[in-house]
């Protein structure tokens, strides 16, 4: 009813599509992907004259991304479907500096799921060169180029990206993002101190999301060190991320494997549990993830890991299992027992919904 309302308003009193285009928007925002994608085609639908056209008809491609990338495992046929209309938006509209956010994101497609990490490089060199490209786009474009580098291995290379912007934009959480990313690659290969060092740092950093980001690596490193330095279990954990990260699952498995032979009720348990359930959840594996994931929000509810467990096995329980009763309690579980977690806004929109209140956009 909604989406018909919008079209009745911009056709008899706006005589644009803003309204539809907005209702498009406000689907998106909240994961109602068939209704952004009915909404942006009905724009695109009116051809190339329309108000708003260039913009839904992209919009509309990263609707359709974004409603894929909740399906797990993804489903490849359809996401090469859409690598293929990028490629025709952007032949159409030609290689210039406002395509740097469409070239972005063909690059994470060929890059993560399409296994052409060389083809995704060089599209973000290109956009990187373009004469004319916004600052931001193009430290955007560097970031993503330093993490295919690192999904392809290239540690060092990527290294050098993610310092070059956080040295390009040092009071900007752009530039922090960077640092952040640059710490993690420190982490990955076992430089405990020089990442807790940029860590600490960014534990102040103005945004939430990446100060909490810091404080939860910060701490995993900090409590799991050992005396010795020898830090065989940390060093397992991380060879395990880096496996994640790039999608090599077998292998992650067998370094968290590692980790739980050291010893039993070793510090490091919860964070074993978690990264056993992504990456089940990643294979569609849904309810072993959703299994898993209880043992990490029950069994150490006082651990630093216990929102976001709460929180992915609701997203699991109201997406993939379809249980909207127990993703309700989930959420209901952070708002009233996780006041202070990054998730808490999230969490208490997602409750109410799914409650049936009507809220205002």
């Amino acid at each position: 009813m909604s989406f018909i309302q919008a079209k009745s308003i911009d056709k008899r009193f706006t005589k644009t599509n803003q309204t539809v285009y907005g209702f498009a928007k406000v689907a998106a925002d909240n994961r109602q992907w068939n209704y952004a994608v009915k909404a942006y085609q009905h724009i695109v639908d009116e051809g190339p004259n329309a108000d708003m056209y260039f913009t839904s008809r992209l919009e509309l491609l990263n609707a359709k991304y974004e409603e894929i990338l909740v399906t797990y495992p993804p489903n490849i046929p359809k996401i090469t479907e859409i690598d293929k209309q990028f490629t025709t938006l952007i032949r159409e509209f030609d290689f210039n500096p406002q395509m740097a956010p469409i070239i972005r994101t063909q690059a994470s497609i060929k890059a993560y799921y399409l296994s052409q990490p060389e083809v995704a490089e060089k599209l973000l060199d290109s956009a990187i060169n373009t004469p004319g490209i916004d600052a931001r786009e193009k430290a955007l474009c560097k970031i993503d180029l330093a993490d295919i580098l690192l999904f392809s291995n290239n540690v060092w290379d990527a290294t050098l990206l993610y310092s070059q912007v956080e040295k390009d934009f040092p009071n900007d959480t752009l530039g922090q993002d960077a640092k952040f990313r640059n710490a993690k690659l420190s982490f990955y290969i076992g430089e405990f101190e020089w990442s807790k060092a940029q860590l600490d740092v960014l534990r102040s950093a103005t945004s939430k999301l990446i100060a909490n980001d810091a404080m939860q690596l910060y701490m995993l490193i900090a409590d799991n060190e050992d005396e010795d330095s020898t830090n065989v279990a940390l060093k397992h954990y991380a060879d395990a991320d880096l496996f994640f990260f790039r999608k090599m699952y077998k292998e992650a498995n067998l370094c968290l494997d590692s980790v739980g032979m050291l010893s039993l009720d070793h510090p490091l348990a919860d964070e074993v549990i978690f990264k056993k359930a992504q990456i089940a959840l990643n294979q569609g594996n849904y309810v072993e993830a959703d299994s898993l994931l209880y043992k990490v929000y029950s069994y150490y509810s006082e651990d630093i890991l216990a929102d976001d467990a709460l929180f992915l096995a609701a997203e699991i329980n109201e997406n993939q299992l379809k249980n909207r009763e127990k993703a309700a309690t989930l959420y209901e579980k952070i708002i009233l027992n996780y006041t202070g977690s990054v998730y808490i806004s999230e969490a208490r929109k997602r409750f109410r919904t799914l409650r049936g209140d009507h809220i205002n956009q």
